[in-house]
């Protein structure tokens, strides 16, 4: 479990250089997110936690810019760019998050001497299902 100070300074960070963010390409969101999507697997948070988290703060972020720009139809036109900025942002944020998360748990598996889906279960819909993170016995 992360520590509540570390949650905060996080956010911060996002919200402090939020302008910078909504204009950056995709390689620095990725060098920026997939650093966080291994390190939340590192302390055992559950990668939807992690994902409905990121939603959260995009919910409170667009819901704020709501209160502050509605008025005249240029700043309902800058809420609704800024909207669509904040959500292709995020959208790219739990891309890379989800693709960090999954390369750390693939890396863990590959240090602990076994491949990632590697079961010895030869029926196809067992495999399939144990990729996706369910035990066999749930598949059939």
């Amino acid at each position: 479990s992360l520590h509540r100070d570390e949650l905060a300074s996080r956010a911060r960070d996002l919200l402090g250089n939020l302008g910078h963010w909504l204009v950056a390409r995709d390689p620095e969101v990725a060098h920026w997110s997939e650093p966080l999507g291994r390190s939340r697997l590192k302390h055992s948070i559950p990668l939807h936690e992690l994902i409905r988290c990121l939603q959260i703060v995009k919910a409170r972020l667009i819901g704020f810019s709501r209160q502050e720009l509605s008025g005249t139809a240029l700043q309902i036109y800058a809420e609704e760019e800024l909207e669509h900025r904040v959500g292709r942002f995020f959208d790219e944020v739990i891309y890379y998050v989800a693709k960090g998360y999954e390369s750390a748990r693939q890396d863990s598996m590959s240090d602990q001497g076994r491949a990632p889906g590697a079961t010895g279960v030869t029926d196809g819909k067992a495999k399939r299902a144990n990729r996706l993170g369910f035990h066999a016995h749930n598949a059939r």
